[in-house]
């Protein structure tokens, strides 16, 4: 079998003033669903706003899975009381919906109302597409034009290493790895994994990590991504 280097394809765009990477009809587009998304998860906390505004400080752009991973401030001020607030957060946007979010920060005014927390919460609770709010996914993309099985290793939520697989992909396949009916989770932002065709005439993998699974001696390979949810991809090109 030929061993082939996994192609882990992630692009970075950073929005700076005039050093901006994104074009600005993208990023005026990330903004438009981040506000509306940070609008709707305040407004189970705040639900009277006025004098709405947001900005993305910085966008994350992954090619594989299409992901855009922002990070930007949403302001406003509650209608019944005039208070100001403003809350950080980071949030995966793809095909103009979010994926999930994350609160970073807020202004002092705004926990001291005792909603930080809540809104915290509410803010984990993602649309549907999501699933559950706590740890990040994980999203394979089978770029090879043969069919795969996928093993890995990885963190789970508890803090625990585990080994799992096979997971089946067919020819430019891709999706997030389900155990059962729920998503794989983790708060790490590294795994290994070991993937192969399955006529045997393929596989990828590395000396990154040596692992058991189903009786086999599996040599994985390490892969790192900090932009949120883990994304990576395989090509037999």
């Amino acid at each position: 079998m030929k061993s082939i280097p996994a192609i882990i394809s992630i692009a970075f765009f950073f929005v700076c003033g005039a050093y901006a990477q994104v074009s600005e009809s993208m990023l005026a587009r990330l903004d438009l669903v981040f506000e509306e998304y940070m609008k709707k998860k305040t407004q189970q906390i705040v639900f009277m706003q006025t004098s709405i505004k947001s900005v993305i400080y910085t966008a994350n752009y992954n090619e594989s899975s299409k992901i855009y991973v922002v990070k930007g401030k949403y302001s406003f001020k509650g209608a019944l009381n005039d208070d100001d607030f403003w809350v950080k957060a980071q949030a995966q946007i793809r095909n103009g919906r979010v994926l999930s979010g994350k609160l970073i920060d807020a202004n002092a005014d705004f926990y001291a109302q005792g909603i930080g927390k809540a809104f915290g919460a509410a803010l984990g609770q993602t649309i549907a597409e999501e699933g559950s709010s706590s740890g990040y996914n994980l999203h394979f993309t089978n770029n090879c034009s043969k069919k795969v099985k996928l093993a890995i290793r990885y963190k789970d939520l508890s803090g625990a290493w585990r080994t799992s697989g096979w997971w089946t992909f067919n020819p430019r396949q891709s999706s997030y790895l389900l155990l059962g009916d729920k998503r794989v989770k983790t708060n790490s932002d590294t795994l290994y994994y070991y993937a192969e065709s399955t006529d045997g005439t393929y596989y990828w993998g590395s000396s990154d990590l040596t692992t058991k699974l189903d009786g086999r001696t599996l040599k994985m390979r390490k892969v790192v991504d900090k932009s949120g949810d883990t994304n990576w991809s395989i090509s037999c090109n």
